[in-house]
């Protein structure tokens, strides 16, 4: 990859199980470009969660460190917003609340905030919903509320954990391109968790896998597709075997299976 916004240097995670120490994360080491969209994958239980919390400042790592723009991430920070796979709303504030709630910057006008919300409320495709209950919304409508919050403090890094996960195939697939009109536009640096190749293939500009648990970084790929991404082109199948090759390249039976 290129030179670097977010940086992440030789991160190492032990969790301590009664008396035993479990290595979740060995040696990570990765430069992510200002802008990009960067997909992790690998299988459970390889650590992805935990290296997005600990660049979320969620949790500290062992060893080694995460710098945005040099500066050292040490806790949750207005210059990183995070989107969990709950939408996590506030059960008794409307759409347009919840997203509000989450402005850091108090000096603003009442117009002031309403505007920023009224912004994301478009920008997340919610016109029309911005007095309706979370209850009152269908999960894929509860997550573009959560996206907007995540974004309302114009960060640097948006970063997702499993975000669309709970949801059934036709809403993520409507989604993912929701998502990556919005990246296109607000051209934030995203990195995103998830067990759905296609998924990654279709929103990323690179794929990074992750070994079993400890995870290691077996391989970074990049996403070089332009245009509208069509999951069903040539260029597109041909990254998926190459994904999957890197999953499954020391069992031919389940390679063979996938392609």
């Amino acid at each position: 990859m290129a030179e670097s916004k977010l940086a992440v240097s030789h991160i190492e995670k032990f969790f301590r199980i009664e008396q035993e120490y479990l290595q979740v994360l060995d040696d990570i080491t990765l430069d992510i470009p200002e802008g990009a969209f960067v997909s992790i994958v690998g299988a459970s239980g390889c650590g992805k969660s935990t290296l997005i919390r600990i660049i979320a400042g969620l949790e500290q790592p062992s060893g080694g460190k995460i710098t945005l723009d040099g500066k050292q991430i040490t806790k949750p920070s207005l210059d990183v917003g995070m989107v969990f796979q709950e939408a996590r709303l506030l059960p008794w504030l409307s759409v347009e609340k919840n997203i509000d709630f989450g402005i850091s910057d108090k000096s603003l006008s009442k117009s002031e905030r309403a505007q920023k919300v009224q912004n994301l409320i478009s920008l997340t495709g919610l016109n029309g919903f911005a007095k309706a209950l979370p209850r009152q919304l269908s999960g894929g409508m509860q997550q573009r509320v959560a996206i907007a919050r995540g974004l309302i403090n114009t960060p640097k890094v948006l970063l997702l954990d499993e975000p669309f996960g709970a949801l059934d195939a036709f809403t993520r697939m409507t989604m993912q391109t929701e998502l990556l009109n919005i990246w296109r536009k607000e051209k934030n640096t995203m990195v995103l968790v998830t067990h759905d190749i296609d998924e990654a293939i279709f929103l990323s500009t690179h794929i990074v896998i992750l070994s079993e648990r400890p995870g290691r970084i077996k391989e970074v790929i990049p996403v070089e597709l332009t245009g509208q991404r069509d999951r069903s082109s040539s260029e597109f199948l041909q990254i998926r075997k190459r994904v999957l090759k890197s999953f499954f390249n020391k069992n031919e039976e389940l390679l063979e299976y996938y392609l």
